[in-house]
């Protein structure tokens, strides 16, 4: 299947997003990005510096709404920094339905973090709108993602799989399965030996699995497990 090329926003781009705090007065935060680190079906996400005031600087996360599409299916342009979105794209349902799936996806991170899987799942800041696209700006714990991560000696490495697979544990207790489990998803703590999840619109309510329907969920199925691959082919879930 061959899909339009999506334009990263380039090293050094300023976003300028405004915000309001809990008494209710707006102010702007400056969002500088760094690199590119990860690219989803419905985003890219990129490692960022927000800056409060010339004191104050913060490395985050910040996930961009850019869904991927076949050729001509959406019209989306990059014009700077902002994502400029055609009119029948907007209405187009297979964008509405990627659309719905990162909020829903937004909205997903909030309740885990504040949950018995919070040591997982890294902890959203913000959501707000830039030109025709959502943003979702997150904690990166002082963390690095997995995709640029080497670990240079064997027991770092099996330390690694062995807190991968306990984070599992907590998310399946919590009833949910990980769809897109690949290395840009995933963020290691060095300082705490920790992994935490940071791409959660694939995750899957295995307590509501009558109702997940493989077109509600984009994924890139290089990235399943062999158990649910061998589902799929038997036609016992509809992913």
């Amino acid at each position: 299947m061959k899909y339009l090329k999506r334009i990263p926003l380039k090293e050094g781009a300023v976003l300028e997003a405004g915000f309001c705090d809990i008494k209710g007065n707006h102010y702007i935060n400056e969002i500088e990005v760094n690199r590119l680190i990860g690219e989803g079906s419905t985003s890219l996400v990129y490692e960022a510096e927000v800056r409060a005031g010339k004191e104050h600087h913060a490395r985050m996360i910040l996930k961009e709404f850019y869904p991927r599409s076949e050729y001509d299916a959406f019209s989306i342009e990059r014009e700077g920094v902002c994502l400029k979105v055609a009119g029948f794209t907007k209405r187009n349902e297979a964008y509405r339905r990627c659309l719905t799936q990162f909020k829903k996806g937004y909205d997903l991170q909030r309740m885990l973090s504040n949950s018995e899987a919070m040591e997982i799942v890294i902890k959203p800041a913000a959501f707000f709108q830039y030109g025709d696209s959502c943003y979702i700006l997150s904690s990166m714990h002082m963390g690095r993602a997995v995709e640029f991560r080497r670990f240079e000696r064997l027991g770092d490495m099996l330390l690694f799989f062995v807190r991968l697979t306990e984070a599992l544990e907590i998310l399946h207790e919590q009833g949910r399965v990980f769809l897109d489990m690949k290395p840009e998803n995933i963020l290691w703590i060095d300082r705490a030996k920790m992994v935490k999840f940071f791409d959660v619109d694939s995750m899957a309510d295995l307590r509501d699995i009558d109702n997940v329907h493989r077109e509600d969920i984009n994924y890139n199925q290089r990235y399943t497990s062999p158990q649910i691959k061998r589902l799929i082919q038997c036609d016992e879930v509809e992913f």
